[in-house]
């Protein structure tokens, strides 16, 4: 009697982790022998790989690392073929991309190839990402994404999407190898990849997503509704084994189901399990990729209905107990300022180019910006800090004209008021009037605020205050008003300077800023709304406010940028309401929230409040909204992104430079 042949022998790298695991058994039910790569075969967390069906007898698992190419050959010695799915996928801000993404990545992939040269093996799949389909602004819009797209990789450098250009690189690297060195290379690109684990001790950044998205509740994230281009894990080693067993050399496949928004998940989710504390803050982004997998359905790939990739998720969640307890975070993979948001749109709706700075553009806080109408076309991201010249100059280079809005706004009381609030305002902005001087720009607009025009005692009484009236900085020192003191002085030295220098400098000062936001993080103006609609635990002083909407400002900004007879400063001031008034308005709109008490007599007499004229700004043309819209625009926004969903809880904090406003 002939013996039977010997098992087909193929390596998996990574095989503890969550597509490794299911592709390892998928591989051990077809009747392969698996080599399998592992950090450490020791360790308990891998134990659950050598209780796999028949994985005594043909699971071998291998201690390698794959920027340790000696540790790899061992592990591919013997091998006819080897997956390759290890590859990190950012859970935390990454501190140091290239030695946290980018080396496992790209280096990593580098390792396997020429250990599968030097080892003879015939056919290596390489697990990328549908990221490397989807960063491609040259597209047609109206056409799925397929395999002949690629992500742009100096997009990707410029915005330092580190995950995506590392994917991008890795698998461009692997088909150029396999094309010279005569090695069959697949590539299979998964979307966002859910379904149930087989390891249980340590859950992988999808699945904490997806975990956070169930039991997240009121947490402090606030998620973009944009698609999802998602796919069964259980899917994805189904697609590697039909690409391994019937793929042509250097052929790639998108692999994802199906696409759908966050907001459709959440009421499949909730329809089915009704009784989870979900996470529902979440914006409206104007983000949709679409992606094609017909090519790798014309292989012969069936997926799984998403229902059933999400039911059983949950009954995995369920089984392990992971949906007790606090809610979890949200990855920080899954995760701009206020007026710079607001004005990087409106500019990019001109048809501006625009640069806008950021302290880290990769941060996914500021990835609203990127989603913006003609972002990628004609958006550029710097990473950049107000106290470096050169990363100033860099951004600045080529630009006509400079909207300088990068200014902060302390939430909580100010412990160093020099390194806090006014280095960071004063040299800021001296640093980037030099830099404008020195790269020709032709206008700079500096925005400045009303606390540099309030506080002065001397101004004639009645009169409202116009541009020519000025704050004393010695009375905001006295009274340690470091915010308004730092605006002071900003704005008085970039005047100084465009005076000596013949730089074209305005400013504009603006006033209370409410209104809708674009990015997700809530700004210190609008906590004061939150704080008055949810309702605090003090009493809150009947205040006249002068207030102004987020989009009047930035229309003020580019009028007076593209307006060339305006000078000097103007005042953004168009309306004022007392807190009373505010609440009285909101309730009448929005009858079913906690709002705050307040006292009953009107406190107009503070110096503070004097009225102020916007007239200046007017007579360029400026046309601001009616107060009521903007309340009603920022309520909304606040009940879409589910922030006064727990009205009846806990209210947010009041930002530590409303607390004059409180009655002692």
């Amino acid at each position: 009697m002939t013996p039977p042949p010997p098992p087909r022998r193929v390596c998996v790298t990574g095989a503890g982790g969550f597509i490794g695991s299911w592709l390892v058994k998928l591989l051990l039910s077809r009747g392969y022998a698996v080599h399998g790569t592992v950090r450490d075969p020791d360790d308990p967390k891998n134990a659950f790989l050598k209780q796999l069906d028949k994985a005594p007898e043909n699971l071998h698992l291998f201690k390698a690392d794959v920027l340790d190419g000696g540790t790899l050959t061992a592990a591919f010695a013997g091998c006819e073929g080897v997956f390759h799915p290890a590859t990190p996928v950012p859970e935390q801000k990454m501190v140091d991309p290239e030695k946290e993404l980018m080396a496992p990545t790209v280096e990593g992939t580098r390792n396997v190839l020429e250990a599968c040269s030097a080892v003879s093996v015939q056919k290596l799949v390489v697990v990328s990402s549908i990221a490397a389909v989807c960063i491609n602004p040259s597209w047609p819009q109206d056409r799925p994404k397929d395999e002949t797209s690629w992500s742009d990789k100096k997009l990707c450098m410029e915005t330092e999407n580190w995950y995506t250009l590392a994917k991008t690189e890795a698998e461009e690297m692997a088909l150029e190898y396999g094309k010279k060195n005569g090695l069959h290379v697949v590539t299979v690109l998964p979307g966002i990849v859910f379904g149930p684990m087989l390891q249980t001790l340590q859950l992988n950044t999808t699945t904490k997503a997806l975990l956070y998205i169930i039991k997240g509740g009121h947490g402090p994230d606030i998620m973009n509704n944009k698609f999802w281009s998602m796919v069964d894990v259980r899917d994805v080693a189904d697609a590697l084994l039909l690409a391994y067993e019937n793929a042509g050399p250097s052929e790639r496949y998108i692999c994802a189901q199906e696409r759908m928004d966050l907001k459709d998940l959440l009421d499949l989710m909730k329809s089915t399990y009704p009784n989870y504390n979900y996470a529902d803050k979440m914006v409206d982004v104007d983000y949709k990729v679409e992606v094609t997998s017909e090519k790798l359905k014309n292989l012969g790939w069936n997926p799984r209905k998403r229902e059933e990739t999400f039911a059983d998720s949950v009954e995995f969640f369920e089984k392990a107990g992971l949906l007790d307890g606090q809610p979890c975070r949200l990855p920080y993979f899954y995760r701009g300022g206020y007026i710079g948001s607001w004005l990087v749109k409106l500019l990019l709706s001109r048809g501006y180019a625009v640069h806008t700075t950021l302290r880290d553009p990769c941060d996914p806080k500021n990835a609203h910006l990127k989603q913006l109408d003609g972002a990628s076309e004609r958006l550029r991201l710097f990473k950049a800090d107000v106290l470096d010249s050169d990363e100033l100059a860099a951004a600045i280079a080529g630009c006509d004209g400079v909207f300088h809005v990068a200014s902060p706004v302390p939430g909580d009381k100010i412990v160093d008021p020099e390194s806090e609030v006014m280095t960071p305002a004063v040299k800021g902005t001296l640093n980037v009037l030099e830099v404008c001087s020195s790269r020709k720009v032709q206008k700079v607009v500096v925005v400045s605020s009303t606390s540099a025009v309030h506080f002065n005692p001397s101004w004639p009484e009645g009169r409202p205050k116009d541009e020519s009236c000025w704050s004393d900085r010695k009375i905001c020192i006295e009274k340690e008003d470091w915010y308004s003191a730092s605006k002071i002085v900003a704005e008085s030295t970039a005047l100084e300077y465009a005076e000596k220098t013949g730089l074209n400098v305005v400013t504009v000062c603006p006033c209370l800023v409410f209104g809708p936001q674009l990015q997700p993080a809530v700004n210190t103006s609008n906590e004061l709304l939150i704080y008055v609609t949810k309702g605090g635990p003090t009493v809150m002083k009947n205040i006249l406010y002068h207030v102004v909407d987020v989009r009047d400002v930035t229309d003020a900004l580019l009028l007076v940028y593209e307006k060339p007879e305006s000078t000097g400063r103007y005042l953004c001031a168009p309306a004022h309401i007392s807190t009373k008034a505010m609440v009285e308005f909101l309730k009448k709109m929005y009858p079913n929230y906690n709002y705050v008490k307040c006292s009953a007599e009107v406190n107009d007499k503070a110096e503070v409040f004097t009225p102020i004229s916007s007239e200046k700004l007017k007579s360029l043309g400026w046309k601001p909204r009616k107060l009521e819209e903007t309340l009603a625009d920022g309520i909304e926004y606040y009940e879409k992104a589910g922030i006064l969903q727990d009205a009846g809880g806990k209210p947010c904090v009041l930002p530590f430079l409303f607390s004059f406003a409180v009655e002692n």
